[in-house]
């Protein structure tokens, strides 16, 4: 157990901050706790995570968030 803390440790370093500044992001568009963590879970794309938190924040259409999201993670890969 402890040679997988340690060897987690080097990946710790990039996801924690991004962990930070989204959860941070979805605090001030208003999402809810629970939703945004089960956005955490469902959404595997930090750059469409982003993107759907803006775009809920601003009430967009639902068709505009899937497609955002979806291009954005086509795009990114």
């Amino acid at each position: 157990m402890r040679a997988g803390a340690r060897a987690s440790m080097p990946v710790l370093l990039g996801v924690f901050p991004f962990g930070l500044i989204t959860g941070v992001a979805m605090a001030a568009g208003g999402i809810p706790p629970l939703e945004a963590i089960l956005m955490s879970f469902i959404v595997f794309a930090g750059a469409s995570q982003l993107a759907a938190t803006q775009l809920l924040g601003a009430a967009a259409p639902v068709a505009v968030l899937l497609l955002t999201c979806f291009s954005s993670s086509t795009c990114a890969s």
